[in-house]
């Protein structure tokens, strides 16, 4: 069944109304209005403590919270049991702290995967994700349920998937090209997910534009949902273009003119403040000297 937006709205973020997201829409990052953004910002935060603490707790201690880490969230998480999460939610900045764990001991302490490696490390991942889609096909064919079975390997938590994504970053970062098409595309990406991520967004396109649960229990759902994600992603790429160019002959005409006049403004106010308690200050000044001198003026006399 299709759900209106504005019930959409509420049921993805427990809201009262579309105020409430105005607000949370003028403050994103208190608000988790985007949960990577949050997540990450306050990892930014966080980082230069975690560095510098990880590094003075030395190897060995390290190496066994890393170990601690892969054994509750790792290999643990891959146990079918959607209540069993240990607290690694997917809006969570604990995901951000647990793979600088794994990736800083791996950078400061291991000797770099060979490519053969590396290579190994994907194709072992995508069997696992191959064993627990098709086994809980299977199984949801046979009992007609665990349908959330088929997709749980896949989440990006999950250790098969970070293995790939790990794996797939360390082939590929030494190796060097420029591309003006890829850098124009890569200046879109933030606004990608920004946009297509915006609730009232994501659900009219998720739940009325391509109903995700109708297209997983299709005759094709992989190709279904890879057009869905491209299409998307196209729509959302053009719509930052325009953007662009409207910013192009507004904001971007002057760059930093705005910021600017609003930062002179905020110094000139700042600024008269300051005069004015300074001559508050020498006004207290001289009427304190005036009453220690017995120069009682004839107002305060009276």
């Amino acid at each position: 069944m299709k759900l209106p937006v504005g019930q959409g709205i509420s049921n993805m973020m427990n809201m009262k109304g579309p105020w409430e997201l105005a607000l949370m829409s003028l403050m994103p990052l208190c608000t988790n209005l985007w949960w990577y953004m949050t997540s990450y910002a306050i990892f930014l935060l966080f980082l230069p403590f975690l560095q510098e603490g990880i590094r003075k707790i030395g190897q060995k201690a390290h190496g066994s919270l890393a170990a601690v880490m892969l054994v509750i969230w790792g290999f643990a998480g891959m146990l079918y049991w959607p209540q069993m999460q240990f607290n690694l939610t997917w809006s969570n900045v604990f995901v951000f702290i647990y793979w600088f764990v794994l990736i800083s001991y791996y950078k400061w302490y291991m000797k770099e995967f060979s490519k053969s490696t590396l290579w190994k490390m994907i194709g072992v991942s995508l069997t696992v994700e191959f064993v627990y889609w098709a086994g809980f096909s299977l199984l949801f064919e046979a009992t007609g349920k665990y349908a959330d079975g088929q997709k749980f390997i896949f989440d990006q938590f999950k250790l098969p998937t970070m293995v790939i994504g790990f794996a797939i970053f360390l082939l590929v970062k030494d190796v060097h090209f420029y591309s003006r098409a890829v850098n124009w595309i890569a200046q879109s990406a933030v606004s990608v997910f920004l946009i297509h991520f915006y609730p009232p967004v994501y659900v009219w396109w998720t739940q009325q534009l391509f109903p995700l649960h109708e297209m997983y229990a299709s005759q094709f759902p992989i190709l279904s949902v890879l057009g869905v994600v491209a299409l998307v992603w196209a729509t959302c790429l053009v719509l930052d273009m325009v953007r662009h160019v409207i910013f192009q002959f507004t904001f971007d005409r002057n760059t930093g003119a705005l910021f600017d006049r609003v930062y002179a403004a905020i110094a000139r106010a700042w600024e008269r403040s300051k005069d004015k308690r300074a001559a508050r200050a020498q006004a207290a000044s001289e009427h304190g000297s005036e009453v220690t001198n017995g120069q009682v003026p004839i107002a305060d006399a009276a």
